[in-house]
């Protein structure tokens, strides 16, 4: 008898150390999720151009640090804050949903107040987009911001400057500029972390405009200008110039073009090169090779822009967050050129991108 209780509990044992069946157990370790859920569309690396695909030029990498943080996932979606959702859209599990007939400003079913802006379809306080006026305190330093009682490092610095403009052209531009790039970029947190300088009429003197102006050690310079008048130089560091007899939408030329600053790319001039922070995906930006003869043509294959080896190609630009174009995309579509169109906005690679370089810390 205890010869066979003994033979029983050593084949208990034994029975125990024998893996179980699939499913029986605790599941086999799975690979750890990247911090932080990603949008709809937008969780795996863009499409790279293939060999085939028109440009003569091989496939492009994803560069590393976006597709593969090396500190932390930026957290996307409307659950953490970027973008946030405009009329007409419900937050339903980090996703922006149309919801019921709930019209906004950009429909023109809702006029906002002279104290709001109207950005993604949505009626927005001036104070809740716009550095505190105490925060470019002229006691601080050129790219410092007052904050907390003393003088810190701002996380950004503009210098917005005009010619032949008026002051309410000028000044209206430069506002609206600053809350669109706040509303856009991590900034919408810390608004009083971005230092503004706003230089009117820089090239005009009296009745006199033309010359030469140079700036300060800002990180972006905004150069509005007025293309009837006489041309101004500008000596600045990462200087935009933004005509208005050219632009739709000034405002958001000017988002574009600070963000070539930060290091994004054009993707209606389209460059396939490895390293470009923001590729198209071919299909879905409707892209296709760029033929001699075209407009945008000679512009895109200037050998002082272009990587040597590469053919450019003309594209729309990748969807948005929302579905509509990038602001890095070709302007033409209602989503890219008007700022208050409710799928306006960066992709959410572009802004994992930007995020890295601006930050409220």
């Amino acid at each position: 008898m205890r010869k066979a209780t003994i033979l029983l509990l050593l084949s208990i044992l034994i029975s125990g150390c024998i893996s179980a069946p699939a499913g029986e157990h605790a599941p086999a370790e799975q690979p750890t999720p990247a911090e932080g859920p990603v949008p709809p569309e937008q969780s795996a690396a863009p499409q790279q151009p293939s060999e085939d695909a028109g440009t003569g030029a091989s496939a492009a990498t994803a560069p590393e640090n976006i597709t593969q943080p090396t500190v932390k996932a930026i957290q996307v979606g409307c659950d953490y804050g970027y973008p946030p959702c405009p009329a007409g859209y419900l937050c339903s599990e980090n996703r922006c949903l149309a919801g019921a007939a709930k019209r906004g400003c950009y429909d023109s079913a809702q006029e906002c107040a002279d104290t709001e802006f109207c950005i993604s379809n949505t009626c927005i306080g001036k104070s809740e987009l716009l550095p505190p006026a105490a925060s470019s305190s002229p006691d601080c330093g050129y790219n410092e911001v007052y904050a907390d009682g003393s003088c810190v490092e701002a996380a950004f610095t503009i210098n917005f400057v005009s010619s032949g403009l008026t002051q309410e052209q000028f000044d209206g531009l430069a506002e609206r500029t600053t809350a669109l790039f706040i509303y856009h970029t991590p900034l919408r947190g810390c608004p009083e972390k971005l230092r503004v300088h706003k230089t009117f009429d820089a090239c005009c003197n009296g009745t006199s405009c033309g010359g030469h102006f140079t700036a300060g050690a800002e990180n972006a310079t905004v150069y509005f200008s007025n293309a009837s008048m006489p041309s101004c130089t500008i000596s600045a560091s990462g200087m935009v110039s933004v005509p208005l007899s050219d632009s739709y939408a000034p405002d958001s030329s000017a988002l574009h073009e600070i963000s070539h600053i930060l290091g994004l790319m054009d993707q209606y001039c389209y460059w396939p090169f490895d390293g470009n922070p923001n590729p198209a995906d071919y299909g879905a930006a409707g892209c296709r090779p760029l033929k001699e003869g075209e407009p945008l043509f000679d512009y895109c294959s200037d050998l002082a822009r272009l990587p040597e080896g590469i053919e450019p190609a003309l594209c729309t630009g990748n969807p948005n967050y929302f579905g509509g174009i990038t602001v890095m995309g070709f302007l033409g579509d209602p989503s890219r050129d008007d700022p208050s169109h409710p799928l306006f906005g960066f992709t959410a690679a572009e802004y994992e991108y930007i995020a890295k370089k601006i930050t409220c810390g």
